[in-house]
């Protein structure tokens, strides 16, 4: 009878495993694997014309679709602008800035293109949305998964593109008023993760419960990958010798106020994790 039971808890236990990685296979963006892959050294880039309509246009991480729907002329300037880049000359952190724009400028136009016919991003036809092949950058096109997936998380040991990137929902980071740009692209990508947890609805503690944003889990793996501590020098060994839900925590306290570290760090492993509904709702006003 004992032996029945061990082998009914050991079957039970190895079908919960097999689904929740079913459901992450079905559900749940591509797993990859990172690799730097672009030269230091190179040309640069500048944005003025996004820059200046992100500066019209974005206030507080809200963008005004209306009033920018009304002239998109500089927008299509600078959509025009990612055709004519020469990828394989420029620079590494300039073309990392180059890809988080031409996503976030990208998302602007589709939404652009229904707006004010829709509530949310995923309003749009799905065939339109994120896999539909018809953005340019330099010689190639992509669709927003491509350049998301395939470019900007394969091609750079940099998790924090997650909150550099927008999919026009209030649940996603703040539009970035400011055009990513290459030479300041670290202070940029630091600012942004830190206003991005700086706020409740993407992380609050209550408890012994630390609540994050669902891009956390999404992603999970792009923020306790072992490069953070021998890559990118984020972390020490004890990164490195910790669960994944731990380095999932210290990747937080890396950008959370000072307070919520100090609370989550001072013990990692008595915390769980639970994550936010999502709100897809679009960030205009």
């Amino acid at each position: 009878m004992k032996k029945t039971s061990v082998i009914i808890l050991i079957t039970v236990a190895v079908l919960i495993i097999v689904g929740c990685s079913l459901i992450r296979t079905l559900f749940y963006p591509p797993v990859v694997v990172a690799g730097e892959i672009y030269q230091d050294k190179g040309k640069t880039l500048s944005f003025l014309k996004w820059n200046e309509d992100l500066q019209k246009y974005v206030k507080s991480g809200f963008v005004s679709y209306a009033k920018w729907k009304n002239d998109e002329t500089s927008l299509d300037h600078t959509i025009d602008f990612f055709k004519t880049m020469q990828v394989d000359k420029v620079a590494r952190d300039h073309l990392l800035a180059a890809y988080i724009n031409a996503y976030n400028a990208f998302t602007v136009k589709l939404i652009l293109e229904y707006y004010p016919n829709i509530t949310s991003i995923n309003d749009i036809p799905k065939a339109k949305r994120w896999d539909a092949i018809r953005w340019q950058v330099g010689k190639e096109t992509f669709s927003l998964n491509q350049l998301e997936h395939d470019i900007l998380r394969k091609n750079f040991i940099e998790p924090r593109i997650h909150f550099g990137i927008v999919c026009a929902s209030i649940g996603c980071p703040h539009l970035y008023n400011k055009a990513y740009d290459g030479d300041i692209i670290e202070e940029q990508l630091t600012a942004v993760a830190k206003d991005f947890f700086s706020r409740e609805e993407n992380l609050k503690v209550d408890g012994s419960v630390v609540y994050v944003s669902s891009i956390l889990d999404w992603f999970r793996g792009d923020f306790v990958r072992e490069e953070l501590a021998t890559k990118l020098k984020w972390f020490g060994e004890d990164y490195q010798k910790a669960s994944e839900n731990i380095r999932l925590l210290m990747f937080i306290c890396r950008f959370a106020p000072e307070n919520i570290k100090n609370k989550i760090s001072e013990n990692y492993s008595k915390w769980s994790i639970k994550y936010a509904t999502y709100d897809w709702n679009l960030n205009g006003k």
